[in-house]
């Protein structure tokens, strides 16, 4: 075990080391504004910071100002961050972000890897796969997609879910405050979290008190979003204006033909998704594509049934980097891709070992030794999984629960451990 001053050291070498080498030398967007990122934050970031409001355009065809089209946090985040430092580029508010996920990033590595009981030459194993994996570098640190938070978020969630000793004072809180802050980061964290604290209070009932108090905060976080969207979109809801939308992405004509080598994003700008004139308002917007998609279960039934293998397929077993526009064929065979396949490969891999060594062992005589880590484990999976494969879900949507699964995987080794001692 390295000392815990050597692995604040080397994680914020890693992560701010890492920031300046993607954005500086592999995405060379160092200098670019965050009013340039991504996925609608720059505008919306923009109007944040210039204009103090929560609204952006979804796209340049789509005449509608949205502005409960997405969740509020990470917006906010990137403008406060912007606003307090006194810089708008991406390089700089990107080191600061991942200057602040090094609260989670340390404590995650120190406690979920540094010190388990497990032989040294796994966790170096284990910590020079996690650390070396493409994806989780390359996306974890960047400031416009809303896995690059999710990611540490879930990873030390996860770590204190299936953790089995007394926690600390500062576990303690950060059990309490980490499903809310999932659920700002991806609001299905809204399903999923409630059901997981079931099954934590059946099988760990020492979290009793921390499970309602996380729960309470959970409820309080969630009125929190729904007052902030009825003030600002006029709707006490927690339902954002984008949700059929999506939804229709996956399920509608043009569906199979694109998914999932490219991105659906593709038909955001085509007058595939032209809407009618009478449609002025967001959640005018949000009807109509649910009328649309409900009209197309209606009517298509066996091209549903016929895409759903692929949509299972995709996010359940998939190892190639989908999800790419029309063009850029070619960066699907650079040795960066490759190598992210090996590594998508070896996750996968261990996912499905953990999912059925787990399950079987439910089956088992030993089951009471591993009831926990099976049901936690196959039910954050399954939960996590359920809307891409209603909707859609590229490689990026699946990088939030690699970690856990490593997680999980030391978990298992230390208990065979612990059994055969």
């Amino acid at each position: 075990m390295i000392s815990k001053a050597k692995l604040v050291l080397l994680t914020l070498i890693y992560l701010l080391g890492g920031s300046i080498f993607l954005h500086l030398f592999y995405l060379k967007d160092w200098n670019h504004s965050i009013f340039e990122i991504a996925f609608n934050f720059g505008d919306v970031v923009e109007n944040i910071i210039n204009h103090n409001k929560f609204e952006g355009k979804y796209a340049d065809n789509i005449d509608i100002d949205f502005r409960a089209h997405r969740l509020p946090a990470i917006p906010y985040l990137i403008a406060y961050l912007s606003k307090i430092f006194c810089t708008q580029k991406i390089l700089f508010v990107a080191l600061l972000k991942n200057l602040i996920f090094s609260l989670l990033w340390i404590p995650f590595l120190h406690e979920g890897i540094n010190k388990r009981s497990i032989k040294p030459i796994y966790k170096v194993i284990i910590a020079g796969f996690l650390l070396s994996f493409p994806q989780l570098f390359l996306h974890g640190l960047q400031i416009d997609l809303e896995e690059s938070y999710i990611i540490p978020i879930l990873a030390y969630y996860w770590f204190l879910v299936i953790y089995d000793k007394p926690f600390t004072k500062w576990q303690q809180a950060y059990f309490i405050v980490l499903p809310s802050l999932l659920f700002f980061s991806k609001n299905t964290f809204l399903y999923i979290i409630p059901i997981l604290s079931v099954i934590i209070f059946i099988t760990d009932r020492k979290k009793t008190k921390l499970i309602i108090a996380s729960l309470l905060l959970l409820v309080i976080s969630s009125f929190s979003l729904a007052s902030f969207n009825q003030k600002n979109s006029g709707r006490f809801t927690l339902k954002y204006s984008l949700e059929w939308f999506n939804i229709y992405k996956g399920n509608n004509e043009r569906t199979a033909a694109i998914y999932p080598k490219y991105s659906l994003d593709i038909l955001d700008f085509e007058d595939y998704y032209k809407i009618p004139d009478s449609v002025k308002t967001e959640w005018e917007f949000n009807e109509f594509f649910k009328e649309k998609t409900i009209a197309y279960f209606e009517n298509h039934q066996k091209e549903i049934l016929e895409l759903l293998p692929t949509k299972i397929l995709t996010i359940w077993f998939d190892i190639r980097p989908n999800g790419i526009f029309p063009g850029f064929e070619k960066t699907l065979i650079t040795p960066l891709k490759l190598l992210g396949m090996i590594y998508m490969l070896i996750f996968r891999i261990l996912q499905w070992f953990c999912l059925i060594y787990l399950f079987l062992k439910l089956l088992g005589r030993n089951r009471k030794y591993h009831v926990s880590l099976s049901l936690k484990y196959i039910s954050l999976i399954g939960l996590y999984f359920i809307p891409y494969t209603i909707a859609f879900g590229f490689e990026r949507h699946l990088l939030p629960v690699i970690i856990p699964t490593l997680l999980t995987l030391i978990k298992i080794i230390e208990d065979k451990q612990a059994l055969k001692n």
